[in-house]
């Protein structure tokens, strides 16, 4: 399914995806890649899963994430990342 960040608290790892259909779907840290950095207004595609707590979107996906596949996974330092949203500069270090 395809849907809109509606916001997202990295410091907490949750927030809400609002579905093309209009319905708020909750989630988790846990549902995203560690590579994956979500933001108000990014555009993903995700599957729903029925939790305790209502509808929650899992395996979510961003263009970013599309993007990363095409440069391909096999890299054993990955270094820094930037990702550029609405105008902000985000820089991270990672080493897998």
């Amino acid at each position: 399914m395809k849907g809109t960040v509606n916001w997202y608290n990295e410091i907490q790892g949750k927030g809400f995806i609002c579905g093309v259909d209009g319905k708020d779907l909750f989630v988790y840290r846990s549902s995203l890649d560690f590579l994956t950095l979500l933001h108000a207004g990014d555009e993903v595609d995700y599957e729903v899963r029925e939790s305790g707590d209502g509808p929650q979107a899992v395996n979510i996906r961003t263009a970013a994430d599309d993007h990363r596949m095409v440069l391909g996974s096999d890299m054993t330092t990955l270094g820094t990342i930037m990702t550029t949203t609405k105008g902000q500069r985000h820089t991270r270090k990672h080493t897998v």
